[in-house]
């Protein structure tokens, strides 16, 4: 599928966190897009650029999204996905998805942001301008990177919501971590 044809098609990302090898989690505004294809229960098909396909089970929670369950851990096995890779998914059809796998981005963001030294940044959410300081938690094991104390404000401030999808990119010069809603199903 060429590259326009997929920004058109209905999409969602993931980053892959602990459990992700058993099933996945399917993001809520997708779930809701899914209603209109899918019933209760049923398969699709993921494809990966080599053309190569694995039919994985869709199942209904009892929250109303949906989870890839059967197949998906021998998706996750085959292709060798990663904690902490970043996947996007494509709805190209009734039941197909073409998938993209990313490499994990954690550690080499960090590093490449300048994070790694930093005790604190400025979040500003785009476009309402909102700027709030959010102290930086560095936690072990994993070398995971934590926004703490100011996060729970600025989230509140700005209306972010689990299930939807932000952009969170670092201004080096500025100590900045500009946030943005990104629109993920069209």
């Amino acid at each position: 599928m060429k590259l326009q044809q997929l920004h058109e098609s209905p999409s969602f990302f993931k980053v892959l966190m602990m459990g992700f090898n058993h099933q996945l989690r399917i993001p809520p505004d997708f779930s809701r897009e899914l209603e209109r294809v899918l019933v209760a229960s049923t398969r699709t098909t993921l494809r990966v650029s080599s053309g190569a396909t694995w039919d994985v089970k869709v199942e209904k929670m009892g929250d109303g999204n949906y989870k890839f369950t059967e197949g998906w851990g021998e998706f996750a096995r085959d292709v060798g996905l990663q904690l902490g890779e970043f996947m996007a998914f494509w709805l190209v059809g009734e039941s197909l998805f073409d998938v993209a796998i990313f490499a994990t981005l954690r550690k080499n963001f960090r590093e490449a942001a300048g994070l790694l030294g930093k005790r604190s940044v400025d979040l500003v959410y785009l476009p309402k301008n909102h700027k709030q300081h959010v102290v930086i938690d560095h936690r072990r094991p994993g070398n995971r990177l934590d926004l703490a104390a100011g996060w729970a404000t600025f989230q509140k401030a700005n209306g972010l919501v689990i299930g939807k999808a932000y952009s969170f990119e670092f201004k080096p010069g500025k100590n900045v971590i500009q946030v943005q809603k990104l629109k993920t199903v069209k």
